[in-house]
């Protein structure tokens, strides 16, 4: 069976119930999530063992978070525990015309004051199939963004395959006083799989605005750009969404290699009721595709 190792934060999941506003009423559900964590409970799902790397903190929310990893039928033996807080997020969940919002409480996190030093990745890479990261991890701080690099770096090493979904955070960036074209020029001359959508590109990366209207175009020159410039990029691949609101959307994917490229057909999703992780779901379903 492939194994994939997957990198980043967990995150305590506050959701105000029944599409309320939040604070709207006097309780949240609670649950896990983080994007990283997400790709890897999928995959688990299709039969593809996983290994979560992530810091949590030694106290009693630390180790329900461990627990929930291994619900999930996830490796959780190299998960560094330290003193610290857990990260959150609060989810209003949208609904109709109101779109979703998530504002987030992570700073000053355990997982945001690690280092490079903080993980033997040689040691936990052995034997693995493929390495999945994203642009979250390296925009929470220099620690955070020198283990990810620290990670690549030894999976080019061992001949393991990358993904990286870019998941560009602005707020995230201009918090920690990054520059994401700097700290992910690195990371992308090591991986193998690039997913970022047009916008991002231009945002992350300082690309020009095309000025072209049609968004597989768009796309499309975003990814000359990133394949003549990173050599061992073989794939980028972007998701699409037109949304009527947020309760119906329409969605399809495009994927462009140094051959040909490929666009999916476009799903038709009514009635949604948590749109949250649909483009870790899409990860885990590439990944899939190039394990089996």
């Amino acid at each position: 069976m492939p194994r994939i190792v997957s990198f980043g934060e967990m995150l305590l999941r506050l959701n105000s119930p029944d599409h309320n506003r939040l604070l709207q009423t006097p309780s949240f559900s609670a649950s896990f999530g983080g994007a990283e964590l997400n790709v890897l409970a999928s995959l688990s799902r299709l039969g593809i063992a996983g290994t979560y790397i992530t810091a949590l903190p030694d106290h009693a929310l630390g180790t329900v978070a461990i627990e929930e990893i291994q619900r999930h039928g996830l490796e959780s033996t190299y998960i560094k525990r330290k003193p610290g807080r857990l990260g959150l997020y609060f989810l209003e969940t949208g609904i109709s015309l109101r779109p979703s919002k998530v504002i987030y409480d992570r700073a000053g996190s355990v997982f945001s004051n690690i280092t490079a030093h903080d993980f033997d990745w040689p040691r936990i890479l052995d034997g693995a199939d493929w390495l999945h990261l994203t642009g979250i991890t390296p925009a929470l701080g220099l620690g955070p963004a020198h283990a990810v690099i620290a990670a690549a770096k030894a999976a080019c090493d061992l001949n393991i395959p990358i993904s990286f979904d870019l998941n560009y955070r602005q707020h995230l960036w201009q918090a920690n006083g990054l520059s994401p074209q700097e700290v992910l020029s690195p990371v992308l001359e090591l991986i193998t799989i690039l997913s970022a959508g047009a916008d991002d590109c231009e945002a992350c990366f300082g690309l020009p605005v095309s000025g072209l209207t049609d968004p597989i175009a768009r796309f499309d020159q975003h990814a000359d750009h990133f394949l003549s410039r990173y050599p061992k990029i073989k794939t980028i691949v972007s998701t699409f969404r037109d949304a009527q609101n947020a309760s119906n959307n329409t969605i399809w994917a495009r994927a462009v290699n140094r051959d040909q490229s490929y666009t999916s057909s476009r799903i038709e999703i009514s009635g949604i009721i948590d749109r949250i992780g649909a483009g870790d779901a899409f990860m885990a379903g590439l990944i899939y595709g190039q394990l089996m």
